[in-house]
């Protein structure tokens, strides 16, 4: 099973984000610079220059940043001191000039800046309390929005007081209380065998979307691999992803691992004629198992080949290496256009 495949491969590769899911990594384009008065001191651009094919472009630096333990298509779930530019700005030149985007804006930025004066003075931490300081000064944040006026929408913003917010111990020690109480209230109700691992105990009652795939046909704001939102996929009463159940952990796991390999600079994906095609071994490797299909060597097949432990070298046709390599390169090579992703397995030319 696909999912299963994708599971295992989190758990090689991205083990290390898997023990704390209340954090992701993310591009983050913008700082804001708050003094320990509440005066705002500036905009920090966060991007480096890096080449893509035979280009080079700027692009966002990462930052481990709040993962949400909610879905946030509807109402007001702020995250901790890092947040889209809507929520941490409110209403500004990145807002659509439609009055119910502007009243959304309004009703995020309000959120956060709770949940920023709340963490506050659960914490007493001097950062954050400087925060609140810059969110009480209407004057400060009109700085600062003018600072941002060319910022994108939907960009990231991150606070910092001498350093950003997010690496302060007490900051992470909150965010992940919140997270942890959210998504134990959020996965209450829903039981069943899991797919994955056969077990029966708590499903993710819905999954996080897939990303990068807007130039394959997909929405910018993400795909859901695995999802029942119409009535007519409801089948025995069964609500949301109850039709398809998946333990929370595996759930993750498998969409981190989607998500990671969809990513162009990992290496892991082919896009061909508006196809995007993604690759992988069980087991780290030295080499790209995809360049055997467009420069094949000898050392490569043979590294390729060496994978299995089943295969006698000295048995096989040499004639025949480079296509036996096709079939061996991947344990998976999947397809992802717009919101569908299926499995292609090659086989022996």
């Amino acid at each position: 099973m696909l999912v299963q495949a994708l599971a295992s491969y989190a758990d090689t590769y991205l083990s290390e984000e898997l023990k704390d899911a209340a954090w992701e990594k993310k591009p983050v384009p913008w700082m804001l610079e708050i003094a320990t008065n509440g005066m705002f001191l500036s905009a920090v651009p966060r991007m480096i220059s890096v080449t893509r094919g035979k280009k080079q472009i700027q692009v966002a630096q990462e930052m481990e940043v709040p993962r949400s333990p909610v879905s946030r298509v509807s109402g007001e779930h702020p995250l901790l001191s890092v947040d889209d530019i809507a929520y941490v700005l409110g209403v500004g030149s990145w807002t659509p000039a439609k009055a119910a985007d502007r009243e959304k804006a309004a009703k995020h930025h309000g959120a956060f800046v709770a949940l920023i004066n709340k963490a506050a003075a659960a914490t007493g931490d001097a950062a954050l309390q400087s925060c609140v300081r810059f969110y009480s000064n209407s004057t400060e944040l009109e700085r600062a929005c003018e600072a941002l006026k060319e910022a994108k929408p939907g960009s990231l913003v991150a606070l910092s007081v001498g350093g950003v917010l997010v690496h302060r111990p007490a900051v992470q020690s909150y965010w992940r209380t919140h997270y942890e109480s959210a998504f134990i209230e959020r996965m209450e109700g829903s039981v069943g065998e899991c797919l994955i691992t056969g077990k029966t105990g708590v499903i993710a009652p819905t999954h996080e979307k897939i990303k990068g795939v807007s130039s394959l046909g997909g929405q910018a704001a993400g795909v859901a691999l695995m999802s029942f939102d119409k009535v007519a996929f409801r089948s025995y009463g069964w609500e949301q992803n109850q039709n398809s159940p998946v333990a929370p952990d595996r759930a993750l796991a498998y969409v981190l691992a989607l998500n990671d390999l969809l990513r162009i600079d990992k290496g892991k994906r082919k896009d061909i004629a508006g196809v995007g095609f993604i690759f992988w071994l069980r087991q780290p490797a030295s080499f790209n198992p995809f360049d055997v299909l467009f420069s094949p060597d000898t050392d490569t097949v043979k590294a390729m080949l060496e994978l299995d432990p089943g295969v006698k070298l000295e048995t096989l046709d040499p004639t025949r290496s480079t296509s036996r390599a096709f079939r061996e390169m991947a344990d998976v090579c999947a397809c992802a256009t717009g919101w569908r992703t299926r499995c292609r397995i090659s086989s022996e030319i």
